[in-house]
């Protein structure tokens, strides 16, 4: 049997108590109570004839006037033609009640949404990178709330946001994600990092960095030391800390190789590499960056087959690969300048 929950509200006079006619006074999942409620369609005059009537509002009413409208992103997939057109349409049940109700009741939305069941994968990208505070995941769950809020044996199944993400791990070994607790979104946590299983170092996310327009600072970023930069292969496992319960964070773990830049390379690459590729690269009529550069130059590393002349900034400089500019090399010393850099970096 379908559960159906009916969400009462009493309307008073905005004058006592500052709330506008047409929203919810419950909190969305993840807000303060000063923040914005959702808005639900607006009353009918008979029903504000009288100061402290009561309105009902439904789950139902709640899916038509705000889980569509944040679902209306997703048309390009969702409502044809759809592009790219190599793929199936999406269906157009994603704006139906009875059918979002279904798998709302079964705990599945937001898992599909989010590209998590892989029985049914979702062949678009997760529209929910800051878990419930990005839409359409936040409705989502605020509409979870509305549906099954008050019922005691759906307590444990409420949707839960995501805990944060492993962005990156370079080439020179600079981890950089972000992490959240849920429940508690202003909240700074801790993140543990494992390389191979052993506890390395504990570090807070609390920079305002790659944390998906969460709401405060949520990233984290952090070198690793020389001795797990030797291009050789590590698994790196990264752990949320909430409520003393460590949790893996998306991305996590995944094994990285790295090697370390060096000074002298950088100087080399400012004085002697980028003045010769800007002058005979018509297309790079302007300053290269170091760091960009290196990390084609890096590609592959030595450990996976780089070498002086086998990588993508040499390659590329010398028409080894598509490369609009053809062979940059030809008649200069462009090449031989970037096969002296890769030495510096790491031939010694």
């Amino acid at each position: 049997m379908q559960r159906h929950m009916i969400f009462t509200m009493v309307w008073l006079l905005t004058s006592c108590f500052g709330s506008k006619q047409g929203e919810i006074s419950r909190r969305e999942p993840g807000k303060s109570q000063t923040d914005q409620p959702a808005k639900v369609p607006e009353p009918q005059e008979a029903d504000l004839e009288n100061e402290g009537s009561e309105l009902e509002f439904s789950g139902e009413d709640y899916f038509e006037g705000q889980v569509v409208a944040a679902f209306n992103q997703c048309k390009r997939c969702h409502a044809g033609p759809k592009i790219p057109v190599e793929r199936d349409r999406g269906p157009t049940t994603i704006f139906n009640y009875q059918a979002m109700l279904t798998l709302l009741d079964q705990n599945t939305l937001l898992p599909m949404l989010r590209g998590e069941i892989n029985e049914r994968p979702h062949p678009s990208n997760d529209p929910c990178l800051a878990g419930l505070n990005s839409s359409p995941c936040k409705e989502v769950a605020f509409w979870w709330d509305i549906e099954y809020g008050e019922i005691a044996e759906k307590e444990n199944q409420r949707p839960a946001g995501s805990q944060g993400n492993i962005v990156d791990i370079s080439r020179d070994g600079v981890i950089t994600g972000w992490a959240i607790n849920p429940s508690s979104i202003n909240d700074t946590v801790d993140v543990n990092l494992y390389i191979n299983n052993a506890l390395v170092q504990t570090i807070p996310a609390n920079q305002d960095i790659f944390d998906n327009d969460n709401p405060g600072a949520h990233g984290f970023q952090m070198t690793l030391a020389n001795t797990y930069r030797n291009g050789q292969s590590f698994n790196l496992s990264a752990r949320v800390v909430i409520d003393g319960d460590e949790l893996e964070l998306a991305g996590s773990p995944q094994d990285f190789a790295a090697l370390p830049k060096q000074a002298a390379g950088r100087t080399y690459f400012d004085t002697n590499v980028e003045p010769l590729v800007v002058a005979n690269c018509g297309c790079h009529g302007r300053a290269l960056s170091y760091d960009y550069s290196w990390d084609r130059l890096a590609n592959p590393l030595t450990t996976q087959g780089g070498g002086a002349t086998d990588n993508r900034f040499y390659d590329k400089a010398a028409g080894q690969v598509q490369h609009a500019g053809g062979n940059a090399c030809s008649g200069n010393q462009t090449c031989d300048q970037i096969v002296a850099w890769w030495q510096i970096e790491f031939g010694g």
